[in-house]
Protein backbone atom coordinates (compact mmCIF):
# COMPACT_ATOMS: atom_id res chain seq x y z
CA UNK A 1 0.00 0.00 0.00
CA UNK A 2 2.87 2.04 0.33
CA UNK A 3 4.58 1.31 -2.40
CA UNK A 4 1.56 2.32 -4.17
CA UNK A 5 0.97 5.12 -2.36
CA UNK A 6 4.73 6.31 -3.12
CA UNK A 7 4.59 4.84 -6.70
CA UNK A 8 1.45 6.69 -7.71
CA UNK A 9 2.70 10.21 -5.75
CA UNK A 10 6.11 10.07 -8.20
CA UNK A 11 4.14 9.32 -11.09
CA UNK A 12 1.72 12.83 -10.84
CA UNK A 13 5.41 13.97 -9.88
CA UNK A 14 7.24 12.85 -13.20
CA UNK A 15 4.05 14.08 -15.48
CA UNK A 16 3.99 17.63 -13.77
CA UNK A 17 7.87 18.00 -14.44
CA UNK A 18 7.07 16.54 -18.00
CA UNK A 19 4.27 19.28 -18.62
CA UNK A 20 6.77 21.61 -17.20
CA UNK A 21 9.25 20.73 -19.35
CA UNK A 22 7.19 21.48 -22.00
CA UNK A 23 7.18 24.58 -21.06
CA UNK A 24 9.86 26.28 -19.88
CA UNK A 25 12.11 24.13 -22.32
CA UNK A 26 13.38 20.22 -21.40
CA UNK A 27 16.93 19.11 -21.95
CA UNK A 28 17.77 18.50 -25.63
CA UNK A 29 16.41 15.47 -26.98
CA UNK A 30 12.81 15.57 -25.79
CA UNK A 31 12.00 19.05 -26.51
CA UNK A 32 9.31 20.84 -27.85
CA UNK A 33 9.19 24.86 -28.39
CA UNK A 34 5.83 26.90 -29.07
CA UNK A 35 6.55 30.19 -30.69
CA UNK A 36 3.58 32.49 -30.80
CA UNK A 37 4.13 35.18 -33.50
CA UNK A 38 1.57 38.31 -34.41
CA UNK A 39 0.97 36.82 -37.93
CA UNK A 40 0.38 33.79 -39.84
CA UNK A 41 2.79 32.24 -42.94
CA UNK A 42 0.71 32.92 -45.96
CA UNK A 43 2.05 29.80 -47.89
CA UNK A 44 4.95 27.29 -47.41
CA UNK A 45 6.53 28.11 -50.76
CA UNK A 46 9.56 30.32 -50.20
CA UNK A 47 9.18 31.41 -53.60
CA UNK A 48 5.59 33.06 -53.26
CA UNK A 49 5.48 35.81 -51.07
CA UNK A 50 8.15 38.46 -50.40
CA UNK A 51 7.67 39.38 -46.27
CA UNK A 52 9.70 38.98 -43.78
CA UNK A 53 7.88 36.83 -41.60
CA UNK A 54 7.62 34.16 -44.38
CA UNK A 55 11.15 34.49 -44.78
CA UNK A 56 11.26 33.56 -40.55
CA UNK A 57 9.22 30.48 -40.87
CA UNK A 58 11.17 29.57 -44.52
CA UNK A 59 14.54 30.08 -42.90
CA UNK A 60 13.76 26.48 -40.53
CA UNK A 61 13.43 24.45 -44.15
CA UNK A 62 15.12 25.76 -46.35
CA UNK A 63 18.64 27.61 -46.76
CA UNK A 64 19.90 30.98 -49.47
CA UNK A 65 23.48 30.71 -51.08
CA UNK A 66 24.13 33.71 -48.87
CA UNK A 67 23.36 33.88 -45.40
CA UNK A 68 22.89 37.18 -43.36
CA UNK A 69 23.83 37.00 -39.59
CA UNK A 70 21.95 38.42 -36.76
CA UNK A 71 23.54 41.86 -38.01
CA UNK A 72 22.71 41.42 -41.37
CA UNK A 73 26.07 40.95 -42.16
CA UNK A 74 26.64 38.16 -44.63
CA UNK A 75 28.24 34.84 -44.22
CA UNK A 76 28.64 31.82 -46.16
CA UNK A 77 25.53 29.93 -46.38
CA UNK A 78 25.19 27.05 -49.09
CA UNK A 79 27.79 28.67 -50.79
CA UNK A 80 31.40 28.01 -49.10
CA UNK A 81 32.94 31.73 -50.96
CA UNK A 82 32.15 33.71 -54.18
CA UNK A 83 34.42 35.74 -56.24
CA UNK A 84 34.42 38.32 -59.29
CA UNK A 85 35.54 36.55 -62.27
CA UNK A 86 34.98 39.98 -63.73
CA UNK A 87 33.08 42.56 -63.61
CA UNK A 88 30.30 40.54 -65.10
CA UNK A 89 30.47 37.38 -64.09
CA UNK A 90 30.33 36.26 -59.98
CA UNK A 91 31.57 32.71 -59.19
CA UNK A 92 30.25 30.74 -56.06
CA UNK A 93 31.50 27.62 -54.39
CA UNK A 94 28.73 25.38 -53.35
CA UNK A 95 28.99 23.12 -49.79
CA UNK A 96 29.64 19.37 -50.82
CA UNK A 97 28.27 17.66 -47.56
CA UNK A 98 24.52 18.69 -47.67
CA UNK A 99 21.71 16.95 -48.48
CA UNK A 100 18.05 17.83 -48.70
CA UNK A 101 15.38 16.35 -45.72
CA UNK A 102 14.55 13.63 -47.96
CA UNK A 103 18.07 12.26 -48.67
CA UNK A 104 19.01 13.66 -51.83
CA UNK A 105 22.63 15.48 -52.06
CA UNK A 106 22.25 19.00 -52.69
CA UNK A 107 24.39 20.05 -56.39
CA UNK A 108 24.34 22.81 -58.46
CA UNK A 109 21.29 21.56 -60.04
CA UNK A 110 19.02 22.27 -57.25
CA UNK A 111 20.42 26.09 -57.35
CA UNK A 112 19.63 26.22 -61.03
CA UNK A 113 16.07 24.76 -60.90
CA UNK A 114 15.28 27.16 -57.65
CA UNK A 115 16.50 30.34 -59.59
CA UNK A 116 14.18 29.10 -62.62
CA UNK A 117 11.23 27.98 -60.47
CA UNK A 118 11.19 31.78 -58.46
CA UNK A 119 10.29 33.96 -61.32
CA UNK A 120 7.34 31.23 -62.64
CA UNK A 121 5.47 31.13 -59.32
CA UNK A 122 2.26 32.79 -60.15
CA UNK A 123 0.09 34.98 -58.05
CA UNK A 124 2.83 36.37 -55.54
CA UNK A 125 1.64 38.95 -53.61
CA UNK A 126 5.29 40.49 -53.98
CA UNK A 127 7.19 38.43 -55.86
CA UNK A 128 10.84 37.71 -55.41
CA UNK A 129 11.76 38.01 -59.05
CA UNK A 130 13.61 41.70 -58.48
CA UNK A 131 16.70 39.29 -56.74
CA UNK A 132 17.47 38.30 -60.59
CA UNK A 133 16.67 41.22 -62.59
CA UNK A 134 20.44 42.17 -63.18
CA UNK A 135 21.10 38.52 -63.99
CA UNK A 136 21.24 37.33 -67.84
CA UNK A 137 21.91 34.02 -67.68
CA UNK A 138 23.28 31.58 -64.96
CA UNK A 139 25.93 28.97 -65.64
CA UNK A 140 26.99 25.19 -63.96
CA UNK A 141 30.40 25.13 -63.74
CA UNK A 142 30.41 21.62 -62.16
CA UNK A 143 28.34 19.85 -59.87
CA UNK A 144 29.72 22.65 -57.01
CA UNK A 145 30.31 25.58 -58.55
CA UNK A 146 27.92 27.87 -60.61
CA UNK A 147 28.39 31.13 -62.35
CA UNK A 148 25.90 34.47 -62.54
CA UNK A 149 26.21 36.19 -65.78
CA UNK A 150 24.88 39.53 -65.30
CA UNK A 151 23.87 42.39 -67.57
CA UNK A 152 26.40 44.54 -66.47
CA UNK A 153 28.99 45.04 -63.32
CA UNK A 154 26.48 44.17 -60.18
CA UNK A 155 27.31 44.95 -56.97
CA UNK A 156 24.31 43.38 -55.23
CA UNK A 157 24.37 40.09 -56.32
CA UNK A 158 25.97 38.43 -53.27
CA UNK A 159 23.52 40.26 -51.39
CA UNK A 160 20.31 39.64 -53.92
CA UNK A 161 21.40 35.74 -53.20
CA UNK A 162 20.79 35.67 -49.23
CA UNK A 163 17.20 36.16 -50.48
CA UNK A 164 16.50 33.43 -52.85
CA UNK A 165 15.89 30.08 -51.10
CA UNK A 166 16.79 27.05 -52.43
CA UNK A 167 14.88 23.72 -53.41
CA UNK A 168 15.19 20.66 -54.24
CA UNK A 169 14.96 20.02 -57.79
CA UNK A 170 13.83 16.23 -57.09
CA UNK A 171 11.17 17.01 -54.69
CA UNK A 172 9.76 20.25 -56.34
CA UNK A 173 9.54 19.19 -59.74
CA UNK A 174 6.23 18.97 -61.11
CA UNK A 175 3.51 19.52 -64.06
CA UNK A 176 2.83 22.98 -63.19
CA UNK A 177 5.64 25.48 -65.48
CA UNK A 178 7.14 26.58 -61.68
CA UNK A 179 7.11 22.71 -60.61
CA UNK A 180 5.66 21.89 -57.54
CA UNK A 181 2.57 24.65 -57.05
CA UNK A 182 1.91 26.38 -53.64
CA UNK A 183 -1.14 24.58 -53.07
CA UNK A 184 0.84 21.83 -53.07
CA UNK A 185 3.74 22.51 -51.09
CA UNK A 186 1.12 24.33 -48.61
CA UNK A 187 0.34 20.33 -47.96
CA UNK A 188 4.05 19.24 -47.75
CA UNK A 189 4.33 17.53 -51.39
CA UNK A 190 7.61 19.35 -52.48
CA UNK A 191 8.57 21.19 -49.17
CA UNK A 192 12.06 19.63 -48.89
CA UNK A 193 14.95 22.01 -47.86
CA UNK A 194 18.41 22.06 -46.33
CA UNK A 195 17.78 23.77 -43.29
CA UNK A 196 17.70 22.69 -39.52
CA UNK A 197 14.01 21.69 -39.92
CA UNK A 198 11.79 19.61 -42.12
CA UNK A 199 8.35 20.23 -42.10
CA UNK A 200 5.66 18.49 -40.76
CA UNK A 201 2.42 20.19 -41.46
CA UNK A 202 0.97 23.55 -42.31
CA UNK A 203 -2.10 25.43 -41.06
CA UNK A 204 -3.45 28.29 -42.78
CA UNK A 205 -3.99 30.85 -40.72
CA UNK A 206 -2.86 29.36 -37.60
CA UNK A 207 0.49 27.39 -37.31
CA UNK A 208 3.51 25.57 -38.97
CA UNK A 209 4.19 22.29 -37.05
CA UNK A 210 8.84 21.33 -37.62
CA UNK A 211 10.72 18.36 -36.85
CA UNK A 212 14.34 18.88 -36.01
CA UNK A 213 16.24 17.78 -39.52
CA UNK A 214 18.84 15.45 -38.14
CA UNK A 215 21.14 15.14 -40.74
CA UNK A 216 21.56 18.72 -40.91
CA UNK A 217 25.50 19.64 -42.00
CA UNK A 218 25.30 22.64 -39.65
CA UNK A 219 25.16 22.75 -35.59
CA UNK A 220 22.44 20.35 -34.22
CA UNK A 221 19.71 22.00 -32.86
CA UNK A 222 18.18 21.39 -29.30
CA UNK A 223 14.54 21.25 -30.24
CA UNK A 224 12.49 17.98 -31.12
CA UNK A 225 9.47 19.46 -32.51
CA UNK A 226 9.00 23.31 -32.73
CA UNK A 227 5.33 24.95 -33.30
CA UNK A 228 4.82 28.64 -34.79
CA UNK A 229 1.19 29.67 -33.71
CA UNK A 230 -0.52 32.80 -35.36
CA UNK A 231 -2.02 34.88 -32.44
CA UNK A 232 -3.25 37.82 -33.56
CA UNK A 233 -4.06 39.78 -30.45
CA UNK A 234 -1.36 41.44 -28.69
CA UNK A 235 -2.96 40.79 -25.36
CA UNK A 236 -3.87 37.49 -26.35
CA UNK A 237 -0.35 36.57 -26.74
CA UNK A 238 1.02 37.86 -23.40
CA UNK A 239 -1.82 35.96 -22.14
CA UNK A 240 -0.54 32.70 -24.03
CA UNK A 241 2.69 33.47 -22.60
CA UNK A 242 1.93 33.66 -18.84
CA UNK A 243 -0.63 30.39 -18.91
CA UNK A 244 1.95 28.80 -20.39
CA UNK A 245 0.28 28.13 -23.66
CA UNK A 246 4.09 29.15 -25.66
CA UNK A 247 7.13 29.58 -24.68
CA UNK A 248 8.15 32.85 -26.94
CA UNK A 249 6.14 35.46 -28.49
CA UNK A 250 7.19 38.44 -29.94
CA UNK A 251 6.16 42.36 -30.32
CA UNK A 252 4.97 42.37 -26.54
CA UNK A 253 3.58 46.17 -26.29
CA UNK A 254 5.09 48.36 -24.34
CA UNK A 255 2.58 48.64 -21.92
CA UNK A 256 2.92 45.18 -20.83
CA UNK A 257 6.71 45.69 -20.22
CA UNK A 258 6.27 46.16 -16.57
CA UNK A 259 3.88 43.90 -15.72
CA UNK A 260 6.23 40.89 -17.60
CA UNK A 261 9.44 42.01 -15.93
CA UNK A 262 7.96 41.92 -12.82
CA UNK A 263 6.86 38.13 -13.17
CA UNK A 264 9.23 35.70 -12.13
CA UNK A 265 8.31 33.02 -14.20
CA UNK A 266 9.31 35.26 -17.46
CA UNK A 267 11.54 37.62 -19.09
CA UNK A 268 11.82 40.00 -21.98
CA UNK A 269 14.51 41.21 -23.93
CA UNK A 270 14.11 44.42 -26.18
CA UNK A 271 16.33 45.03 -28.77
CA UNK A 272 16.98 47.60 -32.12
CA UNK A 273 15.33 46.19 -35.23
CA UNK A 274 15.72 47.22 -39.02
CA UNK A 275 11.60 47.28 -39.44
CA UNK A 276 10.84 51.25 -40.07
CA UNK A 277 7.53 53.16 -39.97
CA UNK A 278 6.62 55.83 -42.81
CA UNK A 279 4.26 57.60 -44.42
CA UNK A 280 3.62 57.01 -48.21
CA UNK A 281 1.93 60.00 -49.91
CA UNK A 282 -0.39 60.55 -53.20
CA UNK A 283 1.68 62.64 -55.43
CA UNK A 284 1.03 61.64 -59.08
CA UNK A 285 -2.10 62.43 -59.66
CA UNK A 286 -4.52 65.84 -59.53
CA UNK A 287 -7.31 64.31 -58.05
CA UNK A 288 -6.64 61.58 -54.89
CA UNK A 289 -9.72 59.74 -53.55
CA UNK A 290 -8.96 60.76 -49.90
CA UNK A 291 -8.43 64.40 -50.27
CA UNK A 292 -11.22 66.74 -50.16
CA UNK A 293 -12.12 70.47 -49.50
CA UNK A 294 -9.31 72.07 -51.11
CA UNK A 295 -9.74 75.49 -52.73
CA UNK A 296 -9.05 74.31 -56.03
CA UNK A 297 -10.57 70.85 -56.06
CA UNK A 298 -6.57 69.37 -56.52
CA UNK A 299 -4.31 67.47 -54.77
CA UNK A 300 -2.32 69.60 -52.20
CA UNK A 301 -0.32 66.30 -51.46
CA UNK A 302 1.74 66.93 -54.98
CA UNK A 303 3.47 70.33 -53.51
CA UNK A 304 6.22 69.50 -51.74
CA UNK A 305 5.96 72.23 -49.28
CA UNK A 306 2.45 70.96 -47.90
CA UNK A 307 4.12 67.32 -47.48
CA UNK A 308 6.99 68.94 -45.75
CA UNK A 309 4.49 70.77 -43.55
CA UNK A 310 2.91 66.99 -42.52
CA UNK A 311 6.43 65.76 -42.05
CA UNK A 312 7.09 69.01 -39.62
CA UNK A 313 3.43 68.59 -37.97
CA UNK A 314 4.49 65.21 -36.53
CA UNK A 315 5.86 65.03 -33.05
CA UNK A 316 8.05 61.88 -33.56
CA UNK A 317 9.53 62.22 -30.15
CA UNK A 318 6.04 62.13 -28.47
CA UNK A 319 5.16 59.13 -30.83
CA UNK A 320 7.78 56.59 -29.73
CA UNK A 321 7.71 57.51 -25.95
CA UNK A 322 3.89 58.14 -25.81
CA UNK A 323 2.62 56.00 -28.17
CA UNK A 324 5.19 52.78 -28.42
CA UNK A 325 6.28 53.21 -24.95
CA UNK A 326 9.56 53.82 -25.85
CA UNK A 327 10.02 50.88 -28.00
CA UNK A 328 10.92 53.07 -30.93
CA UNK A 329 13.33 55.44 -32.30
CA UNK A 330 12.52 59.05 -34.24
CA UNK A 331 13.66 58.04 -38.16
CA UNK A 332 15.21 60.86 -40.46
CA UNK A 333 15.63 58.27 -43.52
CA UNK A 334 14.24 54.83 -44.22
CA UNK A 335 17.21 53.29 -42.64
CA UNK A 336 19.27 52.87 -39.84
CA UNK A 337 22.24 55.21 -39.54
CA UNK A 338 24.42 52.31 -38.74
CA UNK A 339 23.30 50.99 -42.48
CA UNK A 340 25.42 50.13 -45.60
CA UNK A 341 24.53 53.80 -47.88
CA UNK A 342 22.55 55.67 -45.01
CA UNK A 343 23.64 58.97 -43.71
CA UNK A 344 24.76 58.66 -40.48
CA UNK A 345 24.74 62.46 -39.53
CA UNK A 346 20.88 62.66 -41.12
CA UNK A 347 18.71 64.83 -38.85
CA UNK A 348 15.07 64.27 -37.71
CA UNK A 349 12.63 66.68 -39.10
CA UNK A 350 12.03 69.10 -36.03
CA UNK A 351 8.18 69.14 -34.62
CA UNK A 352 7.46 72.94 -35.65
CA UNK A 353 3.97 73.27 -36.22
CA UNK A 354 4.25 77.24 -36.49
CA UNK A 355 6.34 76.80 -39.48
CA UNK A 356 3.84 73.50 -40.43
CA UNK A 357 0.83 76.35 -40.84
CA UNK A 358 3.40 78.97 -42.81
CA UNK A 359 4.01 76.36 -45.27
CA UNK A 360 0.80 75.30 -46.13
CA UNK A 361 -0.65 78.96 -46.31
CA UNK A 362 2.60 79.65 -48.81
CA UNK A 363 1.37 76.65 -50.96
CA UNK A 364 -2.22 78.19 -51.11
CA UNK A 365 -3.81 75.96 -48.06
CA UNK A 366 -3.99 78.76 -45.44
CA UNK A 367 -7.57 76.91 -44.41
CA UNK A 368 -6.53 73.71 -44.86
CA UNK A 369 -8.25 70.74 -46.36
CA UNK A 370 -9.44 67.10 -45.61
CA UNK A 371 -7.76 64.08 -45.59
CA UNK A 372 -8.01 60.45 -45.30
CA UNK A 373 -5.40 58.47 -43.85
CA UNK A 374 -5.29 54.49 -44.24
CA UNK A 375 -3.43 51.84 -42.42
CA UNK A 376 -3.47 48.48 -40.91
CA UNK A 377 -5.38 47.96 -37.56
CA UNK A 378 -3.32 45.56 -35.39
CA UNK A 379 -0.58 44.38 -38.04
CA UNK A 380 2.05 45.84 -36.80
CA UNK A 381 2.75 47.38 -33.27
CA UNK A 382 0.68 50.39 -32.36
CA UNK A 383 -0.47 50.85 -35.86
CA UNK A 384 -3.73 52.50 -35.49
CA UNK A 385 -2.93 53.66 -32.66
CA UNK A 386 -0.02 55.87 -34.17
CA UNK A 387 -2.00 56.92 -37.31
CA UNK A 388 -4.67 58.46 -34.88
CA UNK A 389 -2.00 60.11 -32.77
CA UNK A 390 -0.52 61.61 -36.26
CA UNK A 391 -3.90 62.64 -37.67
CA UNK A 392 -4.55 64.50 -34.25
CA UNK A 393 -1.26 66.53 -35.25
CA UNK A 394 -2.17 66.81 -38.86
CA UNK A 395 -5.72 68.44 -37.50
CA UNK A 396 -4.04 70.93 -35.23
CA UNK A 397 -2.61 72.85 -38.09
CA UNK A 398 -5.71 72.81 -40.31
CA UNK A 399 -5.30 69.43 -42.12
CA UNK A 400 -8.49 67.71 -41.25
CA UNK A 401 -7.63 64.31 -40.54
CA UNK A 402 -10.04 60.79 -40.48
CA UNK A 403 -7.99 57.31 -39.96
CA UNK A 404 -8.99 54.19 -41.61
CA UNK A 405 -7.63 51.48 -40.05
CA UNK A 406 -8.68 48.41 -41.80
CA UNK A 407 -7.61 44.43 -41.10
CA UNK A 408 -4.12 44.09 -43.06
CA UNK A 409 -5.91 42.04 -45.67
CA UNK A 410 -8.51 45.22 -46.98
CA UNK A 411 -5.27 47.16 -46.48
CA UNK A 412 -2.99 45.28 -49.06
CA UNK A 413 -5.94 44.96 -51.41
CA UNK A 414 -6.67 48.29 -51.62
CA UNK A 415 -3.05 49.80 -51.69
CA UNK A 416 -2.72 47.54 -54.51
CA UNK A 417 -5.24 49.06 -56.51
CA UNK A 418 -4.47 52.63 -55.60
CA UNK A 419 -7.22 53.58 -53.65
CA UNK A 420 -5.46 55.56 -51.01
CA UNK A 421 -4.02 59.14 -50.92
CA UNK A 422 -1.48 58.63 -47.76
CA UNK A 423 -1.36 56.00 -45.27
CA UNK A 424 1.00 54.64 -42.95
CA UNK A 425 2.83 51.32 -42.76
CA UNK A 426 6.00 49.81 -42.06
CA UNK A 427 8.44 47.70 -43.73
CA UNK A 428 11.49 45.92 -42.54
CA UNK A 429 14.75 46.39 -44.25
CA UNK A 430 15.79 42.45 -45.51
CA UNK A 431 19.18 43.10 -47.32
CA UNK A 432 20.49 44.91 -44.73
CA UNK A 433 21.39 47.92 -46.60
CA UNK A 434 19.44 51.69 -47.63
CA UNK A 435 19.06 50.02 -51.11
CA UNK A 436 16.47 47.83 -50.08
CA UNK A 437 13.95 50.44 -49.12
CA UNK A 438 15.50 53.02 -52.14
CA UNK A 439 14.95 50.87 -54.69
CA UNK A 440 11.13 49.40 -53.75
CA UNK A 441 9.85 53.01 -52.32
CA UNK A 442 11.37 55.53 -53.64
CA UNK A 443 12.27 54.43 -57.38
CA UNK A 444 10.38 54.73 -60.36
CA UNK A 445 7.93 51.76 -60.94
CA UNK A 446 9.67 49.86 -63.51
CA UNK A 447 8.75 46.06 -62.86
CA UNK A 448 11.34 44.77 -66.03
CA UNK A 449 13.74 46.72 -63.73
CA UNK A 450 12.30 45.47 -60.68
CA UNK A 451 11.60 48.69 -59.46
CA UNK A 452 9.25 50.71 -57.34
CA UNK A 453 7.20 47.64 -56.45
CA UNK A 454 5.76 49.31 -53.67
CA UNK A 455 6.19 53.25 -54.82
CA UNK A 456 2.39 53.59 -54.68
CA UNK A 457 2.62 57.59 -53.58
CA UNK A 458 4.53 57.60 -57.42
CA UNK A 459 7.31 59.66 -56.99
CA UNK A 460 9.42 59.64 -59.67
CA UNK A 461 12.85 61.38 -60.26
CA UNK A 462 15.11 61.03 -62.88
CA UNK A 463 18.01 62.54 -60.98
CA UNK A 464 17.41 59.59 -57.63
CA UNK A 465 16.45 56.91 -60.22
CA UNK A 466 20.18 57.25 -61.98
CA UNK A 467 21.89 57.31 -58.92
CA UNK A 468 19.25 54.36 -57.35
CA UNK A 469 20.27 52.09 -60.92
CA UNK A 470 23.76 53.11 -60.34
CA UNK A 471 24.66 51.87 -57.43
CA UNK A 472 23.53 48.82 -58.56
CA UNK A 473 26.15 48.74 -61.08
CA UNK A 474 29.14 50.52 -59.32
CA UNK A 475 31.54 47.77 -57.83
CA UNK A 476 33.50 50.82 -55.36
CA UNK A 477 31.80 50.53 -52.50
CA UNK A 478 32.78 54.23 -51.29
CA UNK A 479 30.94 54.87 -54.75
CA UNK A 480 28.04 53.09 -54.17
CA UNK A 481 27.75 54.33 -50.44
CA UNK A 482 27.31 57.63 -51.91
CA UNK A 483 24.97 57.07 -54.62
CA UNK A 484 22.86 55.86 -51.88
CA UNK A 485 23.11 58.67 -49.11
CA UNK A 486 23.19 61.47 -52.42
CA UNK A 487 19.69 59.46 -53.10
CA UNK A 488 18.37 59.84 -49.79
CA UNK A 489 19.07 63.54 -49.31
CA UNK A 490 17.28 64.12 -52.07
CA UNK A 491 14.29 61.99 -52.06
CA UNK A 492 13.97 62.23 -48.07
CA UNK A 493 15.23 65.21 -47.00
CA UNK A 494 14.60 67.61 -50.02
CA UNK A 495 11.37 66.24 -51.51
CA UNK A 496 9.78 64.07 -48.86
CA UNK A 497 8.41 61.87 -51.01
CA UNK A 498 8.02 59.46 -48.15
CA UNK A 499 7.69 60.23 -44.52
CA UNK A 500 10.05 58.80 -42.33
CA UNK A 501 8.41 58.47 -38.94
CA UNK A 502 10.49 55.62 -36.60
CA UNK A 503 12.70 52.92 -36.60
CA UNK A 504 11.18 50.08 -34.41
CA UNK A 505 12.52 48.26 -31.34
CA UNK A 506 11.15 44.84 -30.59
CA UNK A 507 10.59 43.29 -27.48
CA UNK A 508 10.79 39.42 -27.19
CA UNK A 509 9.36 37.43 -24.03
CA UNK A 510 9.76 34.07 -22.83
CA UNK A 511 9.27 31.59 -20.31
CA UNK A 512 12.21 31.13 -17.95
CA UNK A 513 14.79 29.82 -17.84
CA UNK A 514 15.17 30.20 -22.05
CA UNK A 515 17.26 32.47 -23.78
CA UNK A 516 16.56 34.66 -26.90
CA UNK A 517 19.16 36.30 -29.06
CA UNK A 518 17.33 39.00 -30.91
CA UNK A 519 18.17 39.65 -35.05
CA UNK A 520 17.62 43.23 -36.99
CA UNK A 521 15.64 41.34 -38.90
CA UNK A 522 13.10 40.73 -36.80
CA UNK A 523 13.11 37.25 -37.89
CA UNK A 524 11.95 34.85 -34.62
CA UNK A 525 12.84 31.19 -35.62
CA UNK A 526 13.44 28.18 -33.23
CA UNK A 527 17.43 28.50 -33.84
CA UNK A 528 17.58 31.72 -31.72
CA UNK A 529 16.25 30.09 -28.30
CA UNK A 530 18.10 27.94 -26.22
CA UNK A 531 17.59 26.32 -22.96
CA UNK A 532 19.88 25.85 -20.42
Amino acid sequence: MIWTTWFAASRRLLLALAVLGGIIGAPAGAAELRIGTSAATSAMDPHFHLLAFNMSVMAHIFQTLVAQDAEQKLTPGLATSWRLVDDTTWEFELRHDVVFHDGGGFTADDVLFSLHRMPLVPNSPSSFALYLRGVASVEKVDPYRIRFHTKGPYADLPVDMSMISIVSHAAAAGNAPEGKTTQEMNRGEGTVGTGPYRFVSFTPGDKVVLERNEHYWGPREPWDRVTIIAIPSAASRVATLLSGGVDVIEKVPGEDLPRLRSDPRVHVVVAPSNSVSYIVIDQYRDNSPGVSGTPDGRNPLRDGRVRRALSLAMNREALTERVMSGLATPAAELAAPTMFGANPDAKVDPFDPDEARRLLNEAGYGNGFDLVLATTNGYYVQDAATAQAIAGYWTRIGVRTQVDAVPSSVFYARRGKNELSIFFTSSSITTGQASDMLKILVATRDPAKGLGQINFGGYSNPETDRLIEGSSHTLDADARQEMLRQTSRIAIARDHAVLPVFMEKLAYGMRQPLTYSPRVDKWITAMQVRAP
